[in-house]
């Protein structure tokens, strides 16, 4: 069973524990397909039927995202960012 299957039951626990107020970290893949997708690529990558590399460059990491039409097809994160 992947992970993300129990996640929200999670964070409803941890919510009923501590509040209102949870905050949830990502894994570098997951960070690199939300800022992606966020940021249009992947939208732009499906509307062009092309192959779209989305950069994000944080202040200790790269995060990157490659999308082939509108689907991510790969994900890395770097550790080089604007801070390095």
């Amino acid at each position: 069973m992947p992970k993300k299957n129990n996640a929200a039951e999670i964070v409803h626990s941890l919510a009923d524990i501590t509040g209102n107020f949870v905050a949830v970290t990502a894994g570098p893949h997951i960070e690199s397909l939300l800022a992606g997708k966020g940021a249009g690529a992947a939208a732009r990558s499906k509307q062009n039927g092309t192959i779209i590399a989305n950069i994000d460059i944080g202040g200790g990491t790269s995060n990157i995202a490659v999308f082939n039409n509108g689907n991510p097809i790969d994900s890395c994160c770097l550790i080089s960012g604007g801070g390095c």
